[in-house]
């Protein structure tokens, strides 16, 4: 699940130049001219070609299944560090002179 969530973060976002990587061949394309998987709307591809590859060779097919629950998905997409930083859980210190 971990390898998978690193996986999506991968795929999913949009790096610092607006591309993303294909999930087929790997490259970098500017985000507009991908297609995302129907889906799972998780995983992008530069074109049909690379959807196979991606679906077949490189185990999309199994993946989607989970990343089709919004729930799971959501916990992948989540950036986590961003999170930590601005949800603080205070905690108390019990008294142990009772």
């Amino acid at each position: 699940m971990l390898a998978l969530g690193n996986q999506v973060h991968e795929l999913s976002f949009r790096q610092h130049n607006d591309t993303r990587t294909c999930g087929g061949c790997g490259t970098s394309v500017t985000a507009a001219s991908m297609k995302r998987c129907s889906m799972c709307l998780s995983s992008w591809y530069c074109n049909k070609d690379c959807q196979m590859v991606g679906w077949v060779t490189k185990a999309h097919k199994d993946d989607c299944k989970f990343l089709r629950d919004p729930d799971l998905r959501g916990l992948f997409l989540t950036k986590w560090g961003e999170v930590r930083d601005s949800v603080r859980f205070p905690l108390k210190v019990a008294d142990d002179s009772s």
